[in-house]
């Protein structure tokens, strides 16, 4: 049996759609024969119990960056993100992550590591890469990134700040063993500005596994689907280009024409 490290930037699953994914594909790690270990920000209040009683699971705490005068004036403040592309803050969650995982290889014996982010910051990606690791490691890319490289109507223009974050995440794709997309589509746009992935992209579809002895949480009992009907639940953020109008007359005009 191959053990796998498994560095994830969110569990929480009452609270990010990336920490319900996240779950869902340890899940299938682990359900695919492989011991899994997981190391993950302490971002969050209750219990793991939705995964499997084999998976290993160690959160840890982010210290908070001590502040000085020069933080309180914004350009001074920026200047770490226009020279390194990193902010301070997330320089020192970088540093964390390399820490955690130098602590848990020193621990255990394992034969690959895999990269699971949340929203846009990649920070296991990056720490890895900052690595001089004897085993190799796998990264998995849930959302276009730098902003730049969004489509529209989330496409950022590329800015000096951009430009670094796409020369870092460069490297980050040159050193993984391979590269996972949740879909064709994001694989072949990322390919356009990151011709590596062309040779080390695979797909790995959102998992669709049963999450048993999830959390409650105040709220839940608002919710109550009925099963003789089709219910459709958007587990993302409906930010404002996801106009949902659309989706509905999709599905309007669906049942008109297959009732």
């Amino acid at each position: 049996m191959k053990n796998i490290l498994v560095v994830c930037e969110s569990l929480k699953i009452n609270g990010t759609s990336s920490g319900i994914v996240s779950s869902t594909f340890i899940t299938l790690l682990n359900e695919s024969g492989y011991s899994v270990n997981v190391i993950t920000e302490n971002n969050f209040d209750y219990p793991i119990t939705w995964l499997p009683n084999e998976v290993s699971v160690r959160k840890f705490d982010i210290s908070p960056v001590k502040r000085n005068v020069f933080d309180k004036m914004p350009k001074i403040k920026a200047l770490p993100s226009y020279i390194t592309g990193f902010s301070k803050d997330f320089r020192n969650t970088i540093n964390h992550y390399k820490k955690e995982i130098e602590i848990e290889l020193s621990l255990n014996k394992f034969d690959a590591i895999y990269a699971l982010g949340s929203g846009n910051a990649f920070a296991p990606h990056f720490a890895l890469a900052e690595m001089n690791l004897s085993i190799p490691f796998y990264v998995n890319i849930h959302d276009p990134f730098p902003m730049h490289v969004y489509p529209e109507p989330y496409k950022k223009s590329k800015n000096w700040i951009n430009a670094l974050l796409e020369k870092k995440f460069a490297v980050v794709l040159e050193k993984a063993k391979g590269i996972s997309f949740p879909s064709q589509l994001l694989m072949d746009d990322m390919a356009k500005t990151f011709p590596r992935i062309k040779e080390k992209g695979f797909i790995i579809p959102h998992i669709g596994a049963t999450m048993n002895s999830l959390p409650s949480e105040n709220g839940d009992d608002d919710v109550a689907l009925n099963a003789f009907k089709i219910n459709i639940l958007h587990a993302g953020t409906l930010l404002g280009p996801r106009n949902p109008t659309y989706l509905l007359q999709a599905i309007g005009e669906l049942n008109a024409e297959y009732p």
